[in-house]
C-alpha cells in the first residue's frame, strides 16, 4: 500500500496527484508518484511503502532521484520608511490579487539613506531581487533574495549625480536579463543600462522627455504582451495615464492606458504580472488611507481595477 501524508492540516500541495491504478505522470519514469510537488511553507511529504498483500519476495522500494528545498516566490516587498524595517507578501487567487501570506524579511534595519527604487530578477533564479540607492551619495546595491530570505548584497557602479534616478526594470534588449531604466529629473534624458546579471555592461539613451513636462516616469513592464518592455508615464495635470510602446530601446508609440483617480492620492507602486495571462499589471497604494489595489491590463489595454488590502502609511510597496 503507499500513503501520502501532508503534514498539519492544509491544504494539498500545488501539482498533486492522487493515488490510481494508472500513471500518474507521463513522465518516461514508469512508475512516478509524483514530481515537481511545490508545498507551502510548514508542510511536508511522507511515504509509506509496504509489501504487498501475496507476501512477494520481490518488491523493489521506490526511489527518490533527487530533493530540493526552494522559498515561495514573493510578489511584493514592503519597506518601513520610519522604522527600517521590511516585508513580502505572497499573493494568491484566480487573478493574483488577494494576499496568501504576509512575512517579514529577517535583516537588520536600513539606514534611512537607502530607498528601494526597483525590484527585478538579476541572477536569474526566478526569485525577485531589490535594487536600492543612496540618496545622499548615489551608491547602488542589489540584494539577491530567494524568495522572502536575503541571500548577497551586491553593490554595483555609483552614480554621484543625484539628478538621474532609478524608475523601473525589465529586459530591453531580449537577453534575458533584468535591466535598469533610468531618468534624468534635470535635463530629461532618459536611458537604460543594460545588465549582465548585477553587472552594467552598457548604457543607452533612449527617448528623452522635458525635465519642465507634466509627464512622470512611473514604472516599467510589457503591457502589450509582445515581450517589449515598455515605459508608463502619468500626465500630472489631468492624470492620464499612458506607455511608451517600445521594440527594444526604440520608442515606437504612446499609448493611452485610463485616468488615474483626480484626488491625486493614489501613487504607482509597481509593476508586475497578478494573473499571469502575460499582460503586466499596475501595483497602486493610497497615500491617505492605506488602501492598495491592481489596474488588471489585458490584450485590449486596461480591464478593470481590483482593490487588495490596507497598508500603514510607514510601508512602501514594490512589486
Amino acid at each position: 500500500t503507499l500513503e501520502k501524508n501532508l503534514g498539519g492540516d492544509g491544504p494539498n500541495p500545488l501539482n498533486y496527484v492522487g493515488f490510481t491504478d494508472s500513471l500518474s505522470n507521463s513522465d518516461p519514469n514508469p512508475n512516478p508518484i509524483f514530481k515537481d510537488v511545490q508545498l507551502a511553507p510548514g508542510y511536508g511529504i511522507e511515504i509509506v511503502v509496504e509489501a504487498d498483500s501475496l507476501d512477494n519476495e520481490t518488491f523493489e522500494l521506490g526511489r527518490i532521484d533527487a530533493i530540493e528545498f526552494t522559498s515561495a516566490e514573493v510578489d511584493l516587498f514592503w519597506h518601513n520608511s520610519q522604522t527600517g524595517a521590511m516585508g513580502a507578501w505572497r499573493m494568491h487567487g484566480v487573478m493574483g490579487t488577494d494576499l496568501d501570506e504576509a512575512v517579514t524579511i529577517q535583516m537588520e534595519s536600513v539606514n534611512s539613506d537607502w530607498e528601494i527604487r526597483a525590484a527585478g530578477d538579476f541572477n536569474g533564479d526566478s526569485h525577485k531581487d531589490l535594487v536600492w540607492r543612496n540618496t545622499a551619495n548615489g551608491d547602488i546595491g542589489i540584494w539577491l533574495m530567494k524568495g522572502s530570505q536575503f541571500q548577497e548584497a551586491v553593490s554595483i557602479v555609483p552614480v554621484s549625480d543625484l539628478n538621474w534616478k532609478i524608475h523601473g526594470t525589465g529586459d530591453f534588449n531580449g537577453d534575458q536579463q533584468t535591466d535598469l531604466l533610468w531618468r534624468n529629473h534635470s535635463t530629461g534624458e532618459n536611458a537604460v543600462w543594460l545588465m549582465n546579471g548585477t553587472e552594467p555592461i552598457q548604457g543607452v539613451l533612449i527617448k528623452s522627455e522635458s525635465a519642465n513636462s507634466k509627464w512622470k516616469m512611473v514604472g516599467a513592464g510589457d503591457f502589450d504582451g509582445n515581450d517589449n518592455t515598455d515605459i508608463l508615464w502619468l500626465n500630472t495635470e489631468n492624470q492620464n495615464l499612458y506607455y511608451w510602446r517600445m521594440a527594444g530601446t526604440d520608442y515606437i508609440e504612446s499609448v493611452f492606458v485610463n485616468n488615474a483617480p483626480f484626488d491625486n492620492t493614489w501613487k504607482i507602486q509597481g509593476v508586475m504580472d497578478f494573473d499571469d495571462n502575460a499582460y503586466d499589471d499596475i501595483f497602486w497604494s493610497n497615500t491617505v488611507d492605506g488602501k492598495t489595489g491592481m489596474w488588471m491590463m489585458h490584450e485590449n489595454g486596461y480591464d478593470r481595477p481590483v482593490i487588495a488590502e490596507s497598508v500603514d502609511l510607514s510601508w512602501e510597496g514594490h512589486a
